[in-house]
């Protein structure tokens, strides 16, 4: 009886720990072990499976399989997931182990396939200024997480400074699965390389990428056609994050995913626990949300909570385009793409069609996807962490939310935003910032500005704003304007020029706190134009005179006035009417009363005598 006590309680022990995981009683199907799984197993003795795990136990998991039953993939001692492959006899024992949470069957992964800059506004945010230097990504380090890089070509000259190689078929470079070789024979890992960071030398038009100033890390996680398996996309994003401190990674951008697409969360994939963890370690993630064309979900690792997913957007007007999953009959600027996956849970938009970028033969390709639009996304994050380097990855995918332009999308009734990269880098270094200063109206010499102040505050703040029109006027706000936090408010402002010429327009807004920003823009200003003046003929004293009146953009009524210098000036008899932008000629004689060297003047006014111009000559009268 004693020896069958000591038995029966040590089985008593053995149930009870596996009934009882983190103080929770488990049900007797302990792991969720996914249909595909069961599926493929009837048609293959031996599947390629992905183990997520509800606590720390790799080992006393592993402990519990024969050789026969696991073969590792990928093992690691500091995350929930591990891969390998099993059969029907493993998948038993995983599904009865209380420290597996479920199983899932490992899916291959796919790459997802100059206007785009310009469009938002990556250029202008390359001439603000931080510390004394321009915001160009300097000091940034981008992952790329991909079919690898071509180092060699000459928009990277120096800025590759790691490569890894993650193929579990064998398929790096020098036929392992693991290698420090990430050449790009694919050339998608290429297009996504020169989107965030080509340097713009040797490319033609000097092609720039959005951080061009920043480095790179190629790490591949393909085959040479662009395909790979989930586990070694995550063993590449959880590389980026184990060697951050070591290459001063700071972000991480993928454009691989797999077929899958979620509504909701999908934080119980490997990818995307890697994802997830890289966020937390204040890697800033952007990730493509596939090219299927689902409104209603988007792909792995997209679907990640802590990533920031990305759907694409058009950065010119065309035809037709017909794509893989969906055709789109006619093309605007910032229309999305109807292959972009998307629903509730996409963070924003970007530039993905069309893209042209570097290639892995050393020139340049145009290609479109959700792939196009991450990189825009990682490159802006990477100005805006140089900007401001405390920012937290929520901190960025925050400010582009609120500093992006809204883009509905009648497919899913959704308001997306589509990334400003100049409102974005103003907005992590000023409290309070003006942006789009630009004239909505002309007529005559008259311009109507509009700017928007935007207060990047937690609190609401009072606003004062100033327009300098740069003629020495300028206009002041007669009240301050109370912005709530992350308010923006348009600005109008009309001015009338009096002469013709170039002027420098700034715009100013302040709070209580003194917390200002400037914009400042150049106009050109011609409410009337008076040119061409000269002497046509001469006989003794008699002069006969000529010049051009122009008329601005808009109809006028205008009269002309002649001085010369000796007498009494000679007018117009009557006003003339001219249409926008026409020009006459006016001719005229004028009799001295002696000879000499007389300055002579041609003016022009329109009826209100706002506007004027004039044109003068030397004449000598001999």
């Amino acid at each position: 009886m004693r020896h069958h006590y000591i038995i029966f309680f040590i089985t008593i022990s053995f149930l009870s720990l596996f009934t009882m995981v983190n103080g929770k009683v488990l049900t007797d199907n302990y792991a969720n072990i996914e249909n595909e799984v069961y599926s493929s197993l009837e048609n293959k003795s031996i599947v390629n499976v992905v183990v997520i795990l509800n606590s720390a136990k790799q080992g006393m998991v592993l402990s519990t399989l024969s050789s026969n039953e696991f073969t590792p993939q990928y093992l690691f001692n500091d995350t929930l997931w591990f891969s390998g492959y099993t059969n029907k006899q493993g998948i038993d024992k995983l599904k009865i182990n209380p420290f597996v949470d479920h199983v899932y069957l490992s899916k291959p992964t796919h790459t997802l396939l100059e206007n785009s800059l310009p469009l938002i506004h990556a250029n202008n945010a390359w001439d603000v200024n931080a510390n004394q230097l321009n915001i160009t990504g300097r000091n940034q380090t981008i992952c790329i997480v991909d079919t690898g890089v071509n180092s060699t070509h000459p928009a990277f000259n120096g800025k590759v400074v790691a490569q890894k190689c993650f193929c579990s078929n064998n398929c790096c470079p020098n036929g392992l699965t693991s290698d420090t070789n990430a050449t790009d024979n694919d050339g998608h890992g290429t297009h996504i390389a020169g989107i965030v960071a080509a340097n713009g030398s040797l490319f033609e038009g000097g092609l720039r990428g959005v951080a061009f100033d920043s480095k790179i890390v190629a790490v591949r996680v393909t085959n040479n056609s662009g395909s790979g398996t989930e586990p070694d996309l995550a063993n590449g994003i959880k590389w980026c994050k184990d060697n951050k401190d070591v290459y001063n990674i700071t972000l991480i951008t993928v454009s691989i995913g797999t077929s899958e697409n979620f509504s909701s969360y999908c934080d119980n994939r490997a990818s995307s626990i890697e994802a997830n963890n890289a966020t937390i370690s204040n890697l800033f993630v952007s990730v493509a949300s596939g090219n299927m064309g689902n409104t209603t979900g988007i792909g792995v690792p997209a679907c990640a909570s802590n990533a920031t997913s990305v759907g694409a957007t058009y950065d010119l007007k065309g035809g037709a385009q017909l794509w893989d999953a969906c055709a789109d009959l006619t093309t605007e600027i910032d229309q999305i793409t109807c292959f972009t996956n998307r629903g509730g849970i996409l963070d924003l938009l970007a530039p993905g069609a069309i893209i042209n970028s570097t290639y892995k033969n050393g020139g340049y390709a145009q290609i479109s996807g959700t792939s196009q639009a991450a990189p825009h996304v990682a490159g802006l994050a990477a100005l805006m962490k140089q900007a401001n380097n405390s920012l937290t990855p929520s901190d960025i995918e925050r400010v582009m939310n609120y500093t992006g332009k809204p883009i509905y999308d009648s497919a899913t009734q959704l308001t997306f935003r589509r990334i400003d990269a100049f409102r974005s880098v103003l907005a992590v270094l000023y409290n309070l910032f003006v942006s789009d200063l630009q004239v909505v109206h002309s007529n005559a010499g008259n311009r109507v500005f509009q700017f928007k102040a935007f207060n990047d505050l937690s609190t609401p703040a009072n606003v004062s704003w100033t327009i300098n029109y740069g003629d020495g006027r300028s206009d002041n706000s007669q009240n301050n304007v109370t912005l709530g936090a992350y308010q923006e408010t348009f600005i109008f402002a009309s001015h009338d020029y009096s002469r013709p010429g170039n002027y420098t327009v700034t715009a100013y807004a302040n709070t209580s706190a003194d917390n200002s920003n400037t914009l400042s823009m150049t106009i050109e200003a011609r409410p009337i134009e008076v040119n061409g003046l000269k002497l046509l003929n001469q006989s003794s004293l008699k002069n006969i005179y000529g010049f051009n009146i122009k008329s601005p953009d808009s109809d006028l009524n205008v009269s002309w006035t002649f001085y010369p210098q000796d007498g009494v000036a000679i007018n117009s008899t009557q006003n003339i009417s001219l249409t926008a932008n026409q020009t006459i000629f006016v001719y005229f004689e004028y009799n001295y009363g002696s000879i000499g060297s007389y300055d002579v003047t041609a003016n022009a006014t329109d009826i209100d005598k706002r506007y004027f111009d004039f044109n003068n000559i030397t004449a000598v009268v001999v």
